[in-house]
């Protein structure tokens, strides 16, 4: 258990070193930091990610580091991962994800897409329904289309009649010309029908 706790005393530490580092360095400490979004390390990951302060200093690394497409990739990454894995959904994390929207970075839009989507303050945004018919089109189509599935059904009871067809139409489009397992396959026709009902 030690060797665990120390794991997260060592995130805790390379978020300060970010704090103050180098161009030179800050891709490696926030690789490590991303990397220990996904594992596990002695701690409940929602009560280790959801201190604010941590959040606060990831946050400002993103900024520090804007112009570093590579850094800024990570920290979306761990950022979208937090928000997933621990459900924490704090607005400096919305504002930072939604800051990034129009972004010509495919990865970057991969992991935003992965958890902008989710927050209540979305419902809000005036080009909600865009945004979402947007994320089959993110490269790696394949993956994404689990992505846009996954925020169809969060937000089934509440697509306007409008969209419906066009959503459907997207979803049929995937089932027909793939070749799913049952059970993936399964799940597809399974919200089409809710969403023909």
């Amino acid at each position: 258990m030690p060797r665990l706790t120390q794991y997260g005393d060592d995130l805790l530490l390379a978020v300060e070193l970010l704090t103050n580092s180098t161009p030179d360095d800050a891709l490696g400490l926030i690789k490590k930091i991303s990397k220990g979004s996904r594992g596990e390390f002695g701690v409940e990951p929602k009560a280790f990610f959801s201190n604010s302060d941590f959040i606060h200093k990831l946050l400002n690394i993103g900024t520090k580091y804007v112009s570093d497409e590579k850094i800024v990739e990570e920290v979306l990454l761990t950022l979208s991962l937090i928000v997933k894995r621990c459900d924490i959904k704090p607005q400096n994390i919305y504002d930072f994800l939604f800051a990034h929207i129009g972004t010509p970075n495919k990865k970057c839009q991969r992991h935003i897409a992965y958890a902008l989507p989710f927050f209540p303050q979305f419902d809000e945004y005036e080009k909600k329904w865009e945004y979402i018919l947007s994320i089959p089109k993110i490269p790696p189509k394949k993956d994404m289309i689990s992505v846009f599935r996954w925020v169809i059904e969060h937000n089934e009871p509440n697509i306007p009649d409008h969209i419906k067809g066009l959503v459907i139409s997207i979803l049929e489009n995937f089932i027909n010309s793939n070749t799913l397992v049952s059970t993936t396959h399964n799940l597809y026709a399974v919200l089409i029908d809710k969403l023909k009902a």
